[in-house]
């Protein structure tokens, strides 16, 4: 019998010391495996592996550490001083479960670069056209996709440092540069929130930068199938050419959840302000769509003072308040936004637009505004100007927008209740615009003086060569001159009907060709 208990228990722990030993071994030789991981990773991505120190930690815990890393694909497309991963020994040799206890990432560089007619240096060369790829075998083109499912996995912590993506438009001839210096996740794992706190940068050439610093707070489900963004909450310095930096903080939750994304809760606070959203993305991977809410409340003399725009503030106490909302969806290349209600300072509105994105783009409008009072606007001083700066000639500019009206078609309305300031006062105003193949049509009428005010634009610009040609024809009928004038002095009514052209885009060809009757 006891003979028996010592073959047994030879069994019970001599075969797992032994297997364990033999592990050991063959971890002993890290290199032996280097040839054979870089040629399975080049079979999986088309890209060549270079691992140039490759080093094993035995107990505890289980540890792989590799230093400089590169991988290429006809050049270099990305770098890595250092990564290592800790696996808790017990728990993979007692229950074969997959603990990771450290994942530690230090010192990667992509380089992505977009060339000409769509190529660019990420896509393998024998894969750069997917229809002429074989499916891997066992998985046709109809075949559903297996849920990603890491089973019991658990990681204490994630850290990755000095990270750095740049990507390079030869084609556009810019340079986006994004870095994470920081980004710490621990306690990653299936059915509890776990947090992430990370800090980066976003370079956009010389026009844009963007400091941002935060934390969050993520869930997940076995499989993948289920991603719960508690809270996710940034503070952003943003620096733009020639403005000042603007400071503000975003905060986001949200799931994701059967091919569905819904943000709950986007508010952005900003300097003078708040935006506040939700929407959901339906169908990412197949017709993608979104569909939501905003809405906007902001001091815009703060926001103007912020921007470094404060010499644009008119005197007086207008623009103290602006408040926007609607609803907005978008499928294909169209972004519709109903329910558009607002207020500037008592002035209140409402409308719809539509946005189609095409070879040339199409905006559709209608707005009605309530009435705008504008007598709070104080007029600003001015001085009378040297009699020698009357007899300048007036330097030459463009005065119609050649380039946008062949850029983009327009059908808009927006008609006015009324409006006041201190030296007008206009009731029904309206205002229509028709741009088609660079052909605008645009319209205006109101009821001012006790009279009313009509007339109608036409600009013709769709030659291909540079010849623009113009009409003007405007109405008055029943104005009050004395009202006017502002002066008592003279009385009576007054009726204007006036048909003008004029041929070319420049001041000077519009004076030189001007002609018509009034």
């Amino acid at each position: 019998l006891m003979s028996r208990l010592i073959v047994i228990a030879t069994v019970v722990f001599g075969l797992p010391t032994l297997a364990v030993a033999a592990l050991l071994v063959l971890l002993a030789h890290p290199e032996t495996f280097q040839d054979e991981i870089a040629q399975g990773f080049e079979a999986a991505t088309g890209w060549q592996l270079n691992v140039e120190t490759m080093q094993w930690r035995y107990f505890p815990p289980v540890s792989l550490k590799l230093s400089r890393v590169s991988v290429e694909n006809e050049g270099p497309l990305a770098e890595l001083s250092e990564a290592s991963v800790d696996v808790a020994f017990w728990p993979l040799v007692l229950g074969g479960n997959l603990e990771l206890q450290g994942i530690v990432v230090d010192g990667l560089k992509l380089n992505l670069e977009s060339q000409a007619e769509g190529a660019n240096n990420w896509t393998p060369l024998d894969r750069a056209r997917p229809s002429a790829r074989l499916p891997p075998p066992g998985l046709d083109s109809t075949s559903e996709p297996t849920p990603f499912d890491l089973g019991n996995l658990r990681i204490a912590s994630v850290d990755i440092t000095n990270m750095i993506v740049v990507h390079t438009d030869a084609v556009a001839a810019t340079r986006t540069e994004a870095s994470v210096d920081q980004l710490r996740a621990v306690e990653i794992g299936y059915g509890a929130p776990f947090e992430i706190n990370f800090s980066g940068k976003l370079n956009h050439g010389d026009s844009l930068s963007l400091v941002t610093s935060g934390r969050a707070h993520l869930q997940l489900e076995p499989g993948l199938r289920r991603l719960e963004l508690n809270e996710l909450s940034l503070e952003n310095e943003l620096s733009l050419a020639d403005l000042p930096k603007v400071r503000s903080t975003l905060n986001l939750s949200g799931t994701y959840f059967a091919d569905q994304l819904k943000l709950n809760q986007i508010a952005l606070t900003v300097p003078g302000g708040r935006l506040e959203g939700s929407l959901v993305f339906a169908d990412l991977s197949t017709a993608p769509a979104l569909a939501g809410k905003w809405s906007a409340l902001l001091n815009p003399r703060k926001v103007l003072e912020a921007v470094g725009a404060a010499s644009a503030l008119p005197t007086g106490d207008a623009l103290q308040s602006f408040r926007l909302a609607s609803d907005f969806s978008a499928s294909g290349k169209e972004l519709q936004l109903t329910g558009i209600e607002g207020t500037l300072d008592d002035a209140a509105f409402n409308g719809t637009a539509t946005f189609t994105a095409g070879v040339v783009p199409e905006v559709r409008f209608e707005m009605d505004v309530g009435v705008l009072d504008l007598s709070a606007l104080s007029a600003t001083d001015s001085t009378p100007a040297d009699v020698a700066a009357s007899t300048t000639p007036i330097a030459d500019r463009k005065l119609i927008p050649v380039a946008l009206l062949r850029s983009l078609n327009a059908d808009g309305r927006v008609r006015i209740a009324g409006l006041r300031s201190a030296d007008l006062e206009a009731a029904n105003l309206d205002l229509a615009v028709i741009l088609r193949e660079a052909r605008l049509t645009a319209t205006f009428a109101a009821e001012a003086y006790g009279g009313t005010v009509d007339w109608q634009a036409k600009v013709n610009a769709s030659s291909a060569g540079l010849n623009v040609s113009s009409r003007l024809d405007a109405h008055a009928g029943g104005i009050d001159v004395a009202a006017l004038a502002a002066t008592q002095w003279i009385t009576g009514s007054l009726t204007l009907d006036s048909g003008l052209t004029s041929q070319g885009s420049m001041l000077s060809e519009i004076l030189a060709s001007i002609d018509g009757s009034s």
